[in-house]
């Protein structure tokens, strides 16, 4: 199983014989809308680093239509009508609230269709009276691109409520059911963008405690997943020399790494109808 890649080897092949597999091309149809994205449900609540004026994290995606364009960097999403985003607050005295994120959060592609950035402003955190927050992603939660009025090909509402509805339903199928390895990945993937999130915007320069980001990002626990997460933290510690940016670069090849077979599950499963 490969967990971890040097970051003098690009992601771009993998990515290359995802499109070629696909007949897609990333050069496409470019005022078409982009695709449907499914989201990883979250074990718990994610934790939102704070810098800058915006608390942001990032959380695993796969894509939910072939026959679409991958979107580009930074393309807007916003949930589907029956996503669950809870963001939860909690207070300076410690006491804890939770209400409904969707209508408060911005959300943009990261890396094509594997990984989205869901930004608050720290002032609506504040505000509302909280000192830290974090948002958890319930089960068969999806994303809708923002569609421009001069987009061709335009997504139907019809075609919204199939893939953010039944046929998100049956993709959940093919995220889970491929046997304890496919689930040692998706463990992987999480786990890597928590230490991705715990590191934040890290500049270049400053050297990481591998210890102590492990430690405070993840922690002890022990599973035949995380103990493969560990090995490819230590692994990118080593390559990148412990520098904040490129730690943070390694850790976001080896999440893309090990989500990508979802999104190849998902489409395959879909063009066989379950």
């Amino acid at each position: 199983m490969v967990y971890a890649r040097s970051i003098l080897v690009s992601f771009l092949g993998a990515v290359a014989l995802l499109f070629s597999a696909a007949g897609l091309s990333t050069n496409a149809a470019q005022a078409a809308p982009p695709q449907i994205l499914g989201l990883v449900a979250t074990a718990s609540p994610t934790p939102l680093i704070c810098e800058n004026g915006k608390c942001w994290a990032e959380f695993s995606a796969f894509c939910l239509q072939q026959h679409r364009k991958a979107p580009d960097a930074k393309t807007a999403y916003v949930p589907a009508a029956d996503t669950k985003l809870t963001l939860r607050l909690i207070g300076a005295d410690g006491t804890v609230r939770t209400m409904d994120a969707a209508p408060l959060v911005k959300i943009e592609s990261e890396r094509i269709f594997l990984s989205v950035r869901m930004v608050l402003p720290e002032a609506v955190i504040r505000g509302l009276n909280g000192t830290r927050a974090a948002i958890s992603v319930g089960k068969l939660a999806s994303l809708v691109p923002v569609i421009t009025k001069d987009a061709v090909h335009p997504m139907t509402a019809a075609e919204i409520a199939q893939f953010t509805g039944p046929l998100r339903a049956q993709a959940e199928h093919y995220v889970h059911a491929a046997g304890a390895g496919a689930e040692d990945r998706l463990t992987i993937a999480a786990t890597a963008l928590k230490l991705v999130n715990y590191l934040g915007n890290a500049p270049v320069g400053p050297v990481i405690d591998e210890e102590g980001l492990w430690r405070h990002a993840v922690g002890a626990k022990a599973s035949e997943g995380l103990r493969q997460s560990r090995a490819a933290l230590r692994q990118c510690h080593r390559l990148t020399g412990g520098d904040g940016y490129m730690l943070g670069e390694c850790l976001r090849d080896v999440h893309d790494l090990n989500a990508l077979p979802v999104t190849t599950r998902v489409w395959k499963g879909l063009r066989a109808g379950g």
